[in-house]
């Protein structure tokens, strides 16, 4: 999932992602207030749960606010990619415009296929040290085929997954194949 946030005061000239923001809160006069972000980065479950954690959800803040947060799933994404980079340009303020403008969001979807960006010579060779090992920058990448998973992980692996899934986000409005 992606969601931006765009920070009102600046008049819509800065953007503040929230992956890494410890807190949303309400502000004076319903607008929202984003304390500063933490340059750490937290493990993702920490992170995942202070957003949804929000007065009204994380999710709901982005559907509610579509001038100032815009709400994209992979599986969106992956469905009709055309439609949601328009979309991602819209909400940025740089929408597609002009004769060219079909064109342009081709170049976007293909220059940013698996095909393309795992073939880039940085991300075939070399790769990041860890406390444990050396991990080569090619295992960042996989198909990004929707059920791929199943090539992966057993049948019981994947119910113990969805049920976990169902029990920690349905009542965040989570319910994607679930």
């Amino acid at each position: 999932m992606s969601c931006s946030l765009r920070d009102e005061e600046s008049k819509g000239h800065s953007r503040l992602d929230l992956a890494f923001c410890e807190q949303v809160k309400e502000g004076e006069g319903g607008s929202m207030a984003v304390r500063r972000c933490s340059r750490q980065i937290l493990p993702w479950t920490h992170t995942l749960w202070a957003l949804l954690r929000s007065r009204n959800g994380y999710r709901k803040f982005c559907l509610d606010r579509p001038k100032y947060a815009h709400f994209l799933t992979y599986e969106e994404l992956k469905n009709d990619p055309k439609t949601h980079v328009r979309k991602l340009a819209e909400f940025l303020g740089c929408p597609f415009e002009g004769e060219d403008a079909e064109a342009q969001v081709q170049d976007i979807e293909k220059g940013c296929s698996f095909e393309v960006l795992s073939n880039h010579e940085v991300n075939k060779a070399g790769g990041f040290p860890s406390r444990i090992a050396f991990i080569p920058s090619n295992s960042f990448f996989r198909k990004g085929v929707v059920g791929d998973y199943e090539e992966h992980m057993s049948a019981e692996v994947v119910e113990k997954i969805d049920a976990l899934t169902k029990e920690k986000f349905h009542s965040f409005g989570f319910m994607y194949g679930v």
